[in-house]
């Protein structure tokens, strides 16, 4: 994927700390990438490059958001 295919609040298949999860995009980050937040931690991530996301999942995405919440997790 490129910069340019990125959309703010989109969830992505990306790799973070050596792992595939599922990241919902946030914001840009001023220093560069994008902010966003893992779907099943919770946490937040700092996307640094195009390269380490994998692919739009965004359907996927908020019907898993959706099933936690739910479920309450």
């Amino acid at each position: 994927m490129t910069a340019t295919e990125v959309r703010i609040g989109r969830y992505y298949a990306a790799k973070v700390s050596g792992k595939m999860t599922i990241v919902k995009i946030e914001a840009q980050s001023s220093q560069g990438g994008w902010k966003g937040r893992n779907i099943f931690t919770n946490r937040r991530v700092r996307i640094k490059s195009a390269a380490k996301r994998r692919g739009d999942v965004t359907a996927r995405g908020k019907r898993i958001e959706r099933d936690m919440k739910e479920l309450g997790i």
